[in-house]
């Protein structure tokens, strides 16, 4: 699911944790992949 647009990586909670390039990014994530669940921390 990763690729140049966005990283998976873990937090500090050892979580994991996507980190999109932009809102562009985070949606074309979300339209392919509409059974994954994100949540907006910040």
């Amino acid at each position: 699911m990763a690729s140049s647009r966005n990283l998976l990586v873990k937090d500090r909670y050892d979580q994991p944790v996507f980190l999109f390039e932009n809102k562009f990014a985070m949606n074309w994530f979300h339209d392919k992949y509409p059974d994954v669940v994100l949540e907006e921390k910040m």
